[in-house]
């Protein structure tokens, strides 16, 4: 039984276990250290309804169905993020997280999310 188990461990051929990766370009060492800053980032988004829900709003105030609400969801955020630096970004639900990122990364666009 011993010989069963020893020829079930032999390589086969064609086989590899360790894929060579000595011929990948990509390395982050090619990369040059950044510092990330970012001021005043300010983030306001568009809630008055839209579509037919904006025109039923508008006739019953009486009002323009092309009037916008308003909300900021991010306020005059500040961040430093120096290079060779982890950084984590913390906070409760809700907070802006990813609304900052997508901010950061020119994924929202528009005044909706």
């Amino acid at each position: 039984m011993d010989e069963d188990l020893e020829a079930g461990l032999e390589e086969k051929p064609g086989h590899k276990d360790h894929v060579d990766h000595s011929d990948n370009d990509l390395s982050f060492r090619a990369l040059e250290p950044v510092n990330v800053s970012i001021h005043s980032l300010t983030v306001d988004i568009d809630i008055s309804p839209a579509g037919i829900a904006a025109l039923s709003s508008a006739l019953k105030r009486r009002k323009d169905a092309a009037a916008t609400t308003r909300k900021r969801i991010l306020d005059n955020v500040n961040v430093d993020m120096p290079s060779g630096s982890l950084t984590a970004i913390l906070g409760g639900s809700g907070s802006g997280k990813t609304t900052m990122l997508h901010a950061l990364s020119h994924r929202i666009s528009g005044g909706r999310l």
